[in-house]
């Protein structure tokens, strides 16, 4: 067992600091690692999507973090397949030489940034409750230290999804064997396409 964590916590922080020398780790990256990356970051995708969304308008806080455990690990499946494909194809028109399962462990590991979060979801849920997930918010907005949480616990949580993109970013070069930045331009260039086609949506509609 030690040696299972100590390799994963190996790959993730190769891939940081030195993300062209771990193309090899990519490779030996087993399916069972992959499924729980995969499960966790599915279960914080959705506890996140669900406070977005203001889910607890219309449901209780036991039956969001149920359906969160539950069907997050297929909504973490999902966008992990789609991210992974689109990014594939864009590095690959960027010049990249990486394969598919490469790209698709490389996005895996990424999301160890991205399911930091639920690190802060744990003490956010004792302290906000049910207002987490609410439009409304009467006990947080009557509460300056409760505000002043509520304000940390988000920069916290936007610097976690900075890291996210560096790391992708990363993690996309370690594969495709370009730099990071390259890396950086697949996924801008994802973000730039969907939010023209988001545009070209809302105009049409």
């Amino acid at each position: 067992m030690g040696v299972g964590c100590n390799g994963r916590k190996s790959t993730f922080f190769n891939l940081v600091q030195n993300p062209r020398g771990d193309r090899e780790k990519l490779e030996d990256t087993s399916k069972k690692q992959t499924i729980l990356l995969i499960a966790v970051f599915g279960i914080a995708l959705m506890l996140n999507n669900a406070a977005a969304r203001g889910l607890g308008d219309h449901y209780s806080l036991g039956t969001i973090l149920l359906y969160s455990i539950i069907f997050g690990p297929l909504m973490g499946a999902l966008a992990w397949v789609i991210l992974s494909g689109l990014l594939h194809w864009i590095s690959r028109l960027l010049g990249g030489t990486g394969t598919w399962k490469e790209t698709r462990t490389a996005v895996a590991w990424s999301t160890v940034v991205y399911s930091a979060m639920l690190v802060l979801w744990i003490p956010q849920l004792l302290l906000f409750g049910q207002e987490l997930f609410t439009t409304e918010t009467p006990r947080i907005d009557s509460n300056l230290l409760l505000l002043t949480l509520i304000f940390l616990f988000g920069l916290l949580e936007t610097a976690l999804r900075i890291m996210f993109v560096i790391v992708l970013s990363k993690s996309l070069g370690a594969a495709h064997r370009f730099s990071a930045w390259r890396g950086f331009g697949a996924l801008a260039l994802l973000i730039a396409a969907l939010i023209i086609l988001l545009a070209l949506l809302i105009f049409l509609s």
